[in-house]
């Protein structure tokens, strides 16, 4: 498996924190095809890259550290996400709508966005959450930038079989 899907991953990763309130559909379905794409041909990297790389009688020891250490990852950046949302969506609330109930909107879910609060407070609420989602896209910017470097030391070699 080619590597630099990852490279696709980490450029997507980027332009999901340039999105904006009011983007066509197909600006964002988009950028969902194509993540997709980085994410799942990347994702079975390491485990080539160890088969390949190492003994028959380490190969396995290495895809059990590669498959807890795709887990550990996500479990962290998940919580490191979440703390950027939340943080965020309460200063930017309390920064854009002064009357609204933040406790009360941040319990509620993304499907209240737009029943949450006036019509006229509307568009500032979507700008609040807007930044938000933007800002949270960071971390996943940083992970994916990481592997972007990560995978430009992998040794390369063929998977090819040598007859």
């Amino acid at each position: 498996m080619d590597p630099s899907w990852m490279y696709l991953s980490s450029i997507v990763a980027g332009l999901y924190s340039i999105f904006k309130v009011h983007r066509g559909h197909a600006t964002w379905i988009r950028s969902q095809v194509l993540g997709g794409f980085g994410a799942g041909f990347s994702m079975e990297t390491p485990w080539a890259a160890a088969n390949t790389v190492l003994s028959t009688k380490e190969a396995g020891i290495s895809i059990s550290l590669v498959t807890f250490f795709q887990l550990f990852e996500s479990s962290i950046f998940l919580a490191a996400a979440r703390t950027v949302f939340s943080s965020t969506l309460t200063s930017e609330l309390a920064k854009k709508v002064l009357q609204i109930d933040v406790a009360t909107f941040t319990h509620l879910g993304t499907s209240a966005v737009r029943s949450f609060g006036t019509q006229e407070g509307l568009p500032l609420v979507l700008a609040a959450y807007n930044k938000t989602i933007t800002t949270t896209f960071h971390i996943a910017t940083g992970a994916s930038a990481c592997k972007f470097f990560a995978v430009s030391l992998l040794v390369w070699r063929s998977l090819k079989r040598k007859d």
